[in-house]
Protein backbone atom coordinates (compact mmCIF):
# COMPACT_ATOMS: atom_id res chain seq x y z
CA UNK A 1 0.00 0.00 0.00
CA UNK A 2 2.40 2.64 0.96
CA UNK A 3 4.20 1.94 -2.67
CA UNK A 4 1.01 2.56 -4.33
CA UNK A 5 0.92 6.41 -2.44
CA UNK A 6 4.47 6.62 -3.61
CA UNK A 7 3.99 6.01 -6.26
CA UNK A 8 0.92 8.59 -6.64
CA UNK A 9 2.99 11.23 -4.71
CA UNK A 10 5.57 10.91 -6.80
CA UNK A 11 3.32 11.06 -10.52
CA UNK A 12 1.79 14.26 -8.96
CA UNK A 13 5.35 15.94 -7.95
CA UNK A 14 6.07 15.39 -11.84
CA UNK A 15 3.71 16.53 -13.31
CA UNK A 16 2.93 19.94 -11.27
CA UNK A 17 7.50 19.72 -12.10
CA UNK A 18 6.35 19.24 -15.79
CA UNK A 19 3.93 22.13 -15.68
CA UNK A 20 6.07 24.33 -13.82
CA UNK A 21 8.52 24.45 -16.80
CA UNK A 22 5.78 24.70 -19.48
CA UNK A 23 4.68 27.47 -18.09
CA UNK A 24 8.56 28.99 -16.95
CA UNK A 25 9.35 28.26 -20.68
CA UNK A 26 6.22 30.10 -22.16
CA UNK A 27 7.17 32.96 -19.50
CA UNK A 28 10.60 33.09 -21.05
CA UNK A 29 9.67 33.46 -24.28
CA UNK A 30 6.76 36.10 -24.08
CA UNK A 31 9.65 38.08 -22.42
CA UNK A 32 12.64 37.45 -25.41
CA UNK A 33 9.42 38.12 -27.54
CA UNK A 34 8.74 41.53 -25.50
CA UNK A 35 12.63 42.26 -25.52
CA UNK A 36 13.04 42.02 -29.22
CA UNK A 37 10.19 43.90 -30.02
CA UNK A 38 11.50 46.60 -28.02
CA UNK A 39 14.77 46.49 -29.60
CA UNK A 40 13.51 46.50 -33.01
CA UNK A 41 11.59 49.68 -32.48
CA UNK A 42 14.57 51.82 -30.79
CA UNK A 43 16.60 52.73 -33.87
CA UNK A 44 12.73 53.75 -35.68
CA UNK A 45 11.91 55.92 -32.38
CA UNK A 46 15.85 57.77 -32.33
CA UNK A 47 14.83 58.40 -36.13
CA UNK A 48 11.59 59.95 -35.14
CA UNK A 49 13.15 62.24 -32.69
CA UNK A 50 15.49 63.21 -35.28
CA UNK A 51 12.99 64.56 -37.96
CA UNK A 52 11.46 66.35 -34.80
CA UNK A 53 14.88 68.07 -33.26
CA UNK A 54 15.51 69.24 -37.11
CA UNK A 55 11.86 70.79 -37.16
CA UNK A 56 10.96 71.78 -34.23
CA UNK A 57 7.91 74.23 -35.43
CA UNK A 58 5.11 71.89 -34.76
CA UNK A 59 2.92 73.03 -37.70
CA UNK A 60 5.36 72.55 -40.15
CA UNK A 61 6.49 69.05 -38.80
CA UNK A 62 2.91 67.73 -38.53
CA UNK A 63 2.28 68.09 -42.28
CA UNK A 64 4.65 65.41 -42.94
CA UNK A 65 4.02 63.41 -39.72
CA UNK A 66 1.61 60.71 -40.85
CA UNK A 67 4.05 59.97 -44.12
CA UNK A 68 7.40 59.88 -41.62
CA UNK A 69 5.08 57.05 -39.13
CA UNK A 70 4.18 55.22 -42.13
CA UNK A 71 7.94 54.61 -43.28
CA UNK A 72 9.27 54.14 -39.41
CA UNK A 73 6.66 51.43 -38.94
CA UNK A 74 6.96 49.55 -42.12
CA UNK A 75 10.99 49.27 -40.77
CA UNK A 76 9.40 46.90 -38.53
CA UNK A 77 7.20 43.36 -38.27
CA UNK A 78 3.71 43.62 -38.15
CA UNK A 79 2.07 44.73 -35.03
CA UNK A 80 5.01 45.89 -33.39
CA UNK A 81 3.53 49.24 -33.22
CA UNK A 82 -0.26 50.16 -32.39
CA UNK A 83 0.11 53.58 -31.89
CA UNK A 84 2.65 56.92 -31.76
CA UNK A 85 2.05 60.08 -30.67
CA UNK A 86 3.67 63.40 -30.81
CA UNK A 87 3.36 65.54 -27.71
CA UNK A 88 5.06 68.71 -27.84
CA UNK A 89 4.73 69.90 -24.47
CA UNK A 90 2.90 66.87 -23.08
CA UNK A 91 -0.34 68.01 -25.20
CA UNK A 92 -0.92 65.34 -28.01
CA UNK A 93 -0.70 66.98 -31.18
CA UNK A 94 -0.58 64.26 -33.49
CA UNK A 95 -1.38 60.66 -33.57
CA UNK A 96 -0.72 57.88 -36.18
CA UNK A 97 -2.86 56.22 -37.60
CA UNK A 98 -5.30 58.98 -37.32
CA UNK A 99 -7.93 56.21 -38.47
CA UNK A 100 -10.04 55.99 -35.58
CA UNK A 101 -12.27 58.23 -32.99
CA UNK A 102 -10.28 56.86 -30.59
CA UNK A 103 -7.49 58.15 -32.02
CA UNK A 104 -8.82 61.13 -32.75
CA UNK A 105 -10.10 61.69 -29.41
CA UNK A 106 -6.74 61.74 -28.31
CA UNK A 107 -5.63 64.66 -29.40
CA UNK A 108 -5.01 67.63 -27.10
CA UNK A 109 -4.69 65.56 -24.17
CA UNK A 110 -2.36 67.09 -21.60
CA UNK A 111 -0.45 64.35 -20.72
CA UNK A 112 0.64 66.03 -17.66
CA UNK A 113 -3.03 66.90 -16.41
CA UNK A 114 -4.75 63.26 -16.96
CA UNK A 115 -4.40 61.62 -13.90
CA UNK A 116 -3.51 57.87 -15.57
CA UNK A 117 -0.47 59.47 -17.46
CA UNK A 118 1.35 62.32 -15.73
CA UNK A 119 3.62 60.18 -13.21
CA UNK A 120 4.85 58.13 -16.40
CA UNK A 121 5.20 61.64 -18.34
CA UNK A 122 6.83 63.08 -15.64
CA UNK A 123 9.44 60.44 -15.12
CA UNK A 124 10.20 60.24 -18.48
CA UNK A 125 11.06 64.06 -18.50
CA UNK A 126 13.14 63.70 -16.01
CA UNK A 127 14.94 60.64 -16.96
CA UNK A 128 15.08 62.74 -20.21
CA UNK A 129 15.54 59.51 -21.82
CA UNK A 130 13.79 56.82 -23.57
CA UNK A 131 11.57 55.14 -20.81
CA UNK A 132 9.46 52.06 -20.86
CA UNK A 133 6.31 51.70 -19.60
CA UNK A 134 4.70 48.09 -19.16
CA UNK A 135 3.86 45.19 -20.12
CA UNK A 136 0.39 47.06 -19.67
CA UNK A 137 -2.83 45.60 -20.54
CA UNK A 138 -4.11 48.17 -23.01
CA UNK A 139 -6.65 46.10 -24.73
CA UNK A 140 -8.63 43.33 -23.68
CA UNK A 141 -6.79 40.14 -24.11
CA UNK A 142 -3.75 42.15 -25.34
CA UNK A 143 -0.17 43.07 -23.66
CA UNK A 144 2.22 45.71 -24.77
CA UNK A 145 3.39 48.82 -23.39
CA UNK A 146 4.17 52.46 -23.25
CA UNK A 147 7.42 53.44 -24.66
CA UNK A 148 8.12 56.84 -24.41
CA UNK A 149 11.20 59.49 -25.91
CA UNK A 150 11.51 62.92 -24.31
CA UNK A 151 12.73 65.42 -27.07
CA UNK A 152 14.88 68.32 -26.08
CA UNK A 153 15.62 70.71 -28.59
CA UNK A 154 18.74 72.56 -27.76
CA UNK A 155 18.82 76.55 -27.85
CA UNK A 156 15.20 77.13 -27.12
CA UNK A 157 13.88 79.63 -25.09
CA UNK A 158 12.29 78.99 -21.47
CA UNK A 159 8.98 80.55 -23.24
CA UNK A 160 9.56 78.49 -26.54
CA UNK A 161 5.94 77.01 -27.67
CA UNK A 162 7.21 75.28 -30.91
CA UNK A 163 4.26 76.46 -32.58
CA UNK A 164 1.62 75.15 -30.18
CA UNK A 165 -0.45 77.72 -27.81
CA UNK A 166 1.25 75.92 -24.86
CA UNK A 167 4.96 77.37 -23.26
CA UNK A 168 7.52 75.39 -21.99
CA UNK A 169 8.27 77.77 -18.60
CA UNK A 170 6.28 75.34 -16.54
CA UNK A 171 8.78 72.87 -16.78
CA UNK A 172 10.98 75.37 -14.98
CA UNK A 173 8.58 75.63 -11.92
Amino acid sequence: MALGVYGVVAGARKEAADKRSVVYGAGLDWAASFQLSFEQFFTPLVTLSIFIKQNPYFPSFALDFQTIANDVVATLPNNTVQEIQVSPLGVIAAVWPLTSQLAVSRIGLDVFAAPALRGGGLDTVASRKLLLNGPLDLLPSAYGAIVRLPIFVQNSTQNETFGTNKSSAWLGQ
